[in-house]
Order: C-alpha cells, then structure tokens, then sequence
C-alpha cells in the first residue's frame, strides 16, 4: 500500500488573455501522431528571446499520407521573440521568422517522440535535450504491416533504429540549439558517443521505443538534475526510466520494459501480427538498463512522462516521480495520475517499485502530458476526447486534498 494524493483544478482567471496564436510551422494537416510535439523557452529567455519548437512537418511535394517514404520530418525549429518581455508572446510570428536547428526523416507517421527541454544542472542548463522514437510502425523491424494497414513498413533494417548508433530514431539527444560557427547547432564534447566511429554524436541514450515525454529534475529547486522518461510499450507493458544514463541502453526491441521481446510475430503468425514478450528477465541480458518502474496494459495504454516533485506546497510528494496514463482503453477518456515510491519494497522478482494511483482513482479524462511551474507545482493536462479538436481541453494543478464542499481554487 502507498500513500494517495490527490488533485485539483484551478479555475482560468478572469480577463486572463488567451493564448498566443500559432507559431506558423506547417504541420501533416490531419491528426495522428504527428503535430505540434514539445515545446521549451531557452533558460536566457528573458534576454535572448529564444524558443525552440518540435514538429511534424510535410515533405514538400508530398501529401502527407502514410504511403510516403520517408513520411513526414520531425523538425526542431528556434524563434526569436523581439520583445520576451512582451505578454503574451508576439502574436506575429511566422515561419520565416524561425531558423530550422535539426530535421530528422521519420520512416512512419508514429513514434515520434516529442519531448524537448534544458537541463537543469550548470553543466547542461544550455543544452537541449529531445526525445525521438524509433521511427513508427511496429517492432521496429521491417516486413510488419503498419497500423494505417500501409507497409510492409520498411527503413528497420537490421537490429532496428533503436538498437543503431548510426541514426537518431529511438533515442535521446543532446546538443547546444544555437547556431555557431556556419553550423545550425554544436555537439557538446561531454556527449557519450563522441569520437565513436559510426556513431551519431548527437546521442545522449538509445533503445527508446517512443519516449513522449520526459523531464529533468530540477537542479536548482534542490534536485538531482537528472533525466527521467517515460517510454510507451507495443503490446504488453509501460515503462519509466529514472536518472537516464549517458551512453545507456534502455534495450528496445531487445526487450519491453523488464521482458524478452521476440519481434517475429508476423513471420510467426502471418501479417499482421505484432511480436511478443515471452520472458520475465529481469537484469539480463546484460548491457541493457532495466525500467524503474512498470505496468501492464491491463493498467493503462500508453504512459505520459511528468515530473519528480520540487514543489513546496506537497512536502509529502517531495523527490517523487508524478506521471500519468493515456486512459485504459483509446476509446474512453478513463486516464490516470501515478507516482513512483521507490522506497515502497518492490517485488523481488519484478525489480521494479510500485505504481500508485496519486489521485482517487481514474479521472474520466484522457491523460495528455505534465506541467512545471517555476516553483515545481506541477499541473495535468488532459481533454475529453484524446484529440486536439474543440475546446476542451483542462488543465489541472495537483493540490492538497481539501474537505468535501471546500473551495479548493486557492
């Protein structure tokens, strides 16, 4: 048993302006998993004015249908505010505007990853951090139908993007975004796989299936500084990522979460078919980083990255891991708020901390992504239909637990 938080809503301000209008970056035009992916305010913003995006974006001449090869361009863009001082952001901005920092070819129009942030620590406080997937599909080998029944899928070769140095698919990168010297961003020497002949040098960590999301603790509320990702399953089970290593391998397709994986299920069974875990093997085989925490399917459908706690208002979730779940099935908002207690005794045979629930239950919404504040309250944010049409979007700050009837807008 572990100790439940729960959450609360604070109500929009009255006279508050709506947000900011569109940035401008050309996105696929339709929803799936591409889009408008993450977003981070360069840590000099007040003097630099600089804002990077990540997006899906088309390839010219292309309609951005699955059918495309490669299909669409994970795209890592920087703005330059003329006033960042300004509220709210300078609602002129437009592409032009904008200076492309990286482009990666997405083979597929899944997996993309989307997670851009700063680390925290003085060591890496300019540098970005982003959070690619393998590339789309399933398994991440070629030959397996995709699940717009395009395919095969193909662009998997070999051990699969994950498992490969040679690419950026399902990995975490870090790099310096600012232009310097005639190149559109630098390589920090501190990165694991410089001078690693065939690697990419961009690489901070590698064998991610699609880590959405992902965070640092932050450093200068009295954290670690250390990164922490939540990494989406295929078929089986979720998995969270603590104090990610430089240089670590997080072992898909090798395995999901603490499991063997066989990725042969349509060779085995005839397409489409997905591939499968087949064994608990926990801390083997070796070389490969095993998942702070799990969960089954039977739990939760796709994990959403948060935040380790930093806040005041909570000292009771002080140092603890706050995430989410998508929902339990795609077709019903029903998502969750969860924490990891990893001093909580964990299943000798697992590894792996339990999962709590920090609020009563499920919330009847679906669970999208987290929020930080400058102080470390954290804040979820969800709708009711799981996708970016109309306005119903929440958000919701995660609060003390107040009396029935109370008002706990303050």
């Amino acid at each position: 048993m572990g100790d439940q938080y729960p959450y609360g809503c604070q109500a929009p301000v009255p006279g508050h302006p709506r947000p900011a209008g569109p940035l401008g970056a050309g996105g696929p035009g339709t929803f799936d998993e591409r889009g408008f992916l993450g977003a981070a305010f360069h840590p000099r913003y007040a003097s630099n004015g600089l804002l990077y995006t990540l997006t899906s974006e088309r390839i010219p001449g292309t309609d951005g249908s699955a059918q495309n090869q490669p299909n669409h361009l994970g795209t890592l863009r920087e703005w330059r505010v003329p006033d960042p001082g300004a509220n709210p952001l300078d609602t002129t901005l437009r592409p032009t505007s904008s200076r492309v920092v990286l482009r990666v070819k997405e083979p597929q129009f899944n997996h993309d990853g989307g997670a851009i942030f700063f680390g925290t620590r003085a060591s890496d406080r300019d540098l970005l951090y982003l959070t690619l997937g393998d590339g789309g599909c399933a398994d991440d080998q070629n030959g397996q139908l995709g699940l717009a029944g395009e395919g095969p899928c193909i662009s998997h070769t070999g051990p699969g993007n994950a498992q490969k140095l040679s690419n950026l698919l399902g990995k975490i990168i870090r790099i310096d975004p600012r232009a310097s010297a005639g190149e559109p961003y630098t390589v920090p020497a501190s990165n694991p796989f410089v001078g690693t002949a065939g690697a990419r040098p961009e690489i901070f960590a590698f064998g991610f299936r699609n880590p959405f999301r992902a965070s640092s603790d932050r450093a200068d509320l009295g954290g670690t500084g250390a990164i922490w990702a939540a990494d989406v399953g295929q078929n089986h089970l979720e998995e969270v990522d603590a104090r990610v290593r430089a240089g670590g391998n997080y072992g898909w397709w090798v395995k999901e979460d603490t499991f063997r994986f066989n990725p042969a299920g349509f060779a085995l069974l005839g397409l489409p078919s997905d591939g499968f875990v087949w064994e608990n093997s926990p801390g083997r085989p070796a070389g490969l980083i095993d998942p702070v925490a799990q969960y089954d399917h039977d739990e939760g459908v796709a994990t959403i990255g948060g935040f380790v706690y930093r806040g005041a208002e909570l000292p009771r979730l002080q140092g603890r891991y706050v995430f989410g779940d998508y929902s339990d099935g795609f077709n019903s908002g029903n998502g969750r708020v969860l924490v990891v207690d990893e001093e909580d005794p964990a299943d000798p045979h697992q590894r792996t901390p339990n999962v709590f629930n920090l609020t009563n239950g499920h919330i009847n919404l679906f669970v999208l992504g987290f929020g930080e504040d400058a102080r470390g309250e954290l804040y979820v944010l969800a709708n009711h239909d799981g996708i970016p049409f109309e306005e119903e979007g929440v958000v919701m700050k995660v609060v003390r637990r107040c009396a029935d009837g109370a008002d706990c807008r303050n």
